[in-house]
């Protein structure tokens, strides 16, 4: 799931090893070529996503892995 909606940051809401992956764009302002541009650079660096949640912050990359 691709969004920038902050709250499936929460992870007791919305526990990563639930899904095949959350990715939350936080980037401001939210402009498309600033958009493409981090998810670009998320998929050359990232393979697997599978339980995980990332946030992309302008230039920051932040992994939460669910280990329940």
């Amino acid at each position: 799931m691709v969004t920038r909606d902050y709250d499936f940051a929460n992870t007791i809401l919305y526990p990563p090893k639930q899904f095949h992956g959350i990715i939350i764009l936080h980037i401001h302002p939210p402009k498309a070529e600033k958009l493409l541009k981090e998810i670009e650079s998320l998929l050359a660096k990232i393979k697997d996503y599978e339980g995980k949640l990332i946030i992309i912050r302008d230039g920051a990359l932040e992994i939460i892995e669910d280990k329940r």
